[in-house]
């Protein structure tokens, strides 16, 4: 008896518990897929209040979409958007100080220590990450690592590694990070 109360019990209180998170919320989109014609940045159209985009570049040499942040509420929104036919299947985000960025002793990237991290289904193109302001300093250094998949009938299977376009790391690593200040951006907080 006691054994089925505890049972329907972490039933109950499990969809509470995996829902709340101090640091980020993650939101998936699942859309339609448009195809792009031309692989310019300028045929996705960021939201009118994004602050800062770069390209999503995927196998150092396919723009695969966007990053981009802007500030709602209290919140910093990282979004990663695809274009064409790509796809994202999982990524790693850093928001932080430039020293925190988890790097072996070499200068290369550890994605799998990036604090916001997801794994996305199959359709996903759109994936946000939602961050306090207040856990996070005003200039930030962001890392915003993906793996996309692209599968078009008739053409062969691609998986790539994608990165938000910025300096380089100082590893061997292909991987980039940006940074930005935030008090430029529309909806950041006067104190």
């Amino acid at each position: 008896m006691m054994k089925n109360y505890f049972t329907i019990l972490l039933i109950a209180i499990l969809p509470i518990i995996s829902c709340s998170t101090d640091k980020a919320d993650i939101v998936v989109l699942k859309q339609e897929t448009t195809i792009v014609e031309n692989s310019k940045i300028a045929d996705l159209d960021p939201a009118p209040n994004v602050c800062h985009y770069v390209e999503l570049i995927a196998g150092q040499h396919y723009n695969a979409g966007i990053v981009s942040i802007r500030v709602e509420t209290g919140f910093l929104i990282v979004t990663y958007e695809t274009q064409g036919d790509w796809e994202i299947d999982e990524t790693h985000l850093y928001v932080g100080e430039l020293e925190g960025i988890p790097m072996t002793n070499s200068g290369n990237p550890k994605v799998g220590r990036f604090p916001y991290q997801g794994d996305h289904p199959d359709g996903t193109t759109n994936v946000e990450y939602r961050i306090r302001l207040n856990t996070i300093p005003v200039c930030v250094a962001i890392a915003a690592h993906a793996s996309l998949t692209i599968d078009v009938p008739g053409e062969p299977f691609q998986q790539e590694t994608a990165w938000g376009e910025g300096t380089s790391f100082p590893g061997r690593n292909w991987g980039m990070y940006f940074e930005h200040c935030l008090n430029g951006c529309p909806g950041f907080p006067s104190y």
